[in-house]
């Protein structure tokens, strides 16, 4: 019972001592998985996070003790004058529009999707801009989903179909896939999830934000989460979207294939 007490009182002292820095990063080693801050500190970080490496960026991020060295967990870019104008000006946006038209906020075939500011998988800003010219496909996933035929399906689906577009040609294609759980999935959580799936970055975006702005873009697009059992369970959607942001195609549930959605590129 005394050793049992002991190791309790390690653990809560172990977490009591965890902190939310914020700091930039000045080195990357790629092979031990570590970053040095500009405070002279070497921390220990996931694969993804020094995929992306982060070098000469602003982070923030939980800090834990560690032995020998701390880890630093949940990191985020901080945004550059210019990015935070950008969030303000979307992302704000977006989130009081979609309180005030409450119901009718959701957006159907032919109208125009809503102003967006998210993060990828490289830590780097992507907004509705980004997409103009482009045909875009897009749904929405979790990393931490486990039930075969929802997300993990979906991102299988995705890739896949990101492929077979390169192969047909369809070089001006675009996809995204939006998380349910932000405050899981962090830019460095989907770079390693996409990095073991296959994704092709180039075309392909792992995006995620604020859970504000994730909720309200759940609503725009008409998808419902609940959270419950220790996970999210949720209603399912995939989107083609014109190069002019214009809604041309909404398939319901996660019954969709790679190929439906390629003759429907084919066509736009």
């Amino acid at each position: 019972m005394k050793m049992l007490s002991l190791l309790l009182l390690s653990l809560l002292a172990l977490t009591a001592r965890a902190e939310t820095i914020t700091a930039k990063v000045t080195a990357v080693d790629d092979d031990a998985l570590t970053f040095v801050l500009d405070d002279g500190r070497e921390v220990k970080v996931s694969r993804g996070d020094a995929r992306i490496g982060y070098v000469g960026r602003t982070i923030t991020g939980k800090l834990e003790p560690g032995n020998p060295l701390p880890t630093l967990s949940e990191i985020w870019p901080v945004s550059p004058v210019d990015d935070l104008r950008e969030l303000i000006a979307t992302d704000g946006k977006l989130v009081t529009d979609t309180e005030a038209l409450g119901r009718k906020a959701f957006r159907k075939v032919g109208q125009q999707i809503p102003a967006f500011a998210l993060w990828n998988q490289d830590a780097d800003l992507v907004t509705n801009k980004t997409y103009e010219g482009h045909p875009l496909v897009l749904s929405f996933i979790f990393t931490r989903c486990k039930m075969a035929t929802m997300c993990p399906a979906t991102t299988a689906k995705m890739v896949a179909l990101q492929r077979q577009a390169a192969e047909a040609g369809l070089d001006n294609a675009r996809f995204a896939l939006i998380t349910f759980d932000p405050e899981y999935d962090t830019p460095g959580i989907f770079n390693e999830y996409g990095t073991q799936r296959g994704a092709d970055f180039a075309t392909l975006n792992f995006l995620t934000g604020p859970k504000n702005v994730t909720d309200a873009l759940m609503r725009q697009f008409g998808i419902l989460t609940i959270r419950e059992d220790g996970t999210i369970n949720h209603t399912a959607a995939t989107l083609l979207i014109g190069p002019d942001g214009t809604i041309l195609y909404r398939s319901e549930g996660p019954g969709w294939t790679a190929q439906e959605f390629l003759d429907k590129l084919k066509e736009d």
